[in-house]
């Protein structure tokens, strides 16, 4: 695999050796996955109600015309570079008078649009680094009649790079976090689009996530493909399916089914191809 040198999504970040994704077999769309067609959902299609779901906190600036003033002159900067500083000053001053951040009705209008916004254009593939968790299963493969793909984690991520998609991983907190409108734009989106509840530490999550990318596909190559493990309630059929489909296609890749331990919450999983 090649990597681009000095490259901060490659070289800083932590990458896991394998993901997982799990997959209902039954479903069409969710089969394109063993073409090495990648998926990114929508945050509005999200089960979660509170994922990507976080709000910039605006009222943070109502009846404050410092932070009014800092956050104006931030804007004006990122937008508006082109003008003179006199003329950044003015559109500064007159953005305040506008009085419009201390109208908290306006104020929380705006933080609702700006969400429908962020989640019609955000595009997010959700994977996970475990395929042991008994509701992984349930939850995403169809009740364990699915599948669950696994991938070399730097493989797929340097792909996916290309492609402009970053990753980065879930972090998980029993606080809802403030996300001050003054914070760098790129921070605010990590904030919004990569921290859940604590009730959801369980998926152990990473994401890939790109702007302007919504339900939108792209495709990896087989080389980033490391495993397939077959749901322990798999019928018949679709085992045989999914068996003939990967030696057809990706030749060799090791194909793993799930079993559950006798006396144990647990599953256990043995090589099969």
């Amino acid at each position: 695999m090649q990597k681009s040198e000095g490259n901060p999504f490659i070289d800083k970040i932590k990458i896991p050796k394998t993901v997982y994704k799990f997959r209902d077999w039954t479903n069409p769309f969710h089969r394109r996955l063993l073409d090495g067609e990648i998926y990114l959902s929508s945050p509005l299609d999200f089960n979660d109600p509170f994922d990507c779901n976080i709000f910039v906190r605006y009222d943070m600036l109502q009846n404050n015309q410092g932070l009014q003033q800092e956050y104006f002159a931030l804007v004006v900067e990122r937008y508006r570079k082109h003008y003179t500083i006199e003329q950044k000053k003015d559109e500064v001053s007159r953005l305040i008078e506008e009085g419009r951040f201390n109208d908290p009705d306006w104020l929380k209008l705006q933080a609702k649009k700006s969400r429908q916004q962020y989640g019609e254009d955000l595009g997010v593939f959700c994977l996970t680094l475990t395929k042991k968790n008994i509701l992984l299963w349930s939850h995403y493969a169809s009740s364990h009649k699915g599948l669950c793909v696994g991938f070399n984690g730097e493989q797929l991520f340097f792909e996916c790079l290309q492609h402009g998609i970053k990753g980065k991983k879930v972090s998980y907190s029993k606080e809802y976090p403030d996300i001050d409108p003054r914070t760098d734009l790129f921070k605010q989106s990590i904030l919004q689009t990569h921290i859940k509840s604590h009730l959801w530490v369980h998926e152990k999550e990473y994401r890939l996530s790109k702007l302007s990318a919504s339900r939108k596909t792209f495709n990896v190559s087989k080389k980033c493909f490391k495993e397939i493990t077959l749901g322990c309630e798999i019928t018949k059929e679709h085992r045989q399916e999914i068996i003939e489909f990967v030696k057809i296609n990706i030749a060799g890749l090791p194909i793993y089914q799930a079993y559950t331990v006798q006396n144990k919450f647990k599953l256990s999983f043995e090589r099969i191809e």
